[in-house]
């Protein structure tokens, strides 16, 4: 019988390494979407859009946020002269 050792070994390897690789892959992935979240959570707080978050008179829009469930915008009237 003639065995192909070599070709085993090289498919075997090739499996090993790949399965390193998606491990590697799933470590970025995680690591990256809980960066993104945090980033995702500081842009869409009530405070840094300049609302007020759960203000009984608000005299402009009220919009659902990350943080707040009633963020009132209040609108900038312009002083008369």
């Amino acid at each position: 019988m003639n065995s192909n050792k070599k070709g085993a070994e090289l498919s075997l390897n090739v499996i090993v390494i790949a399965i390193l690789v998606l491990i590697v892959l799933a470590i970025l992935i995680f690591i990256l979407s809980n960066k993104i979240g945090g980033f995702r959570e500081g842009v869409d707080s009530c405070t840094d859009k300049g609302g007020k978050c759960n203000q009984l008179n608000c005299n402009g829009p009220i919009i659902k946020t990350g943080d707040c469930a009633s963020c009132c915008i209040e609108l900038i009237t312009p002083k008369s002269t």
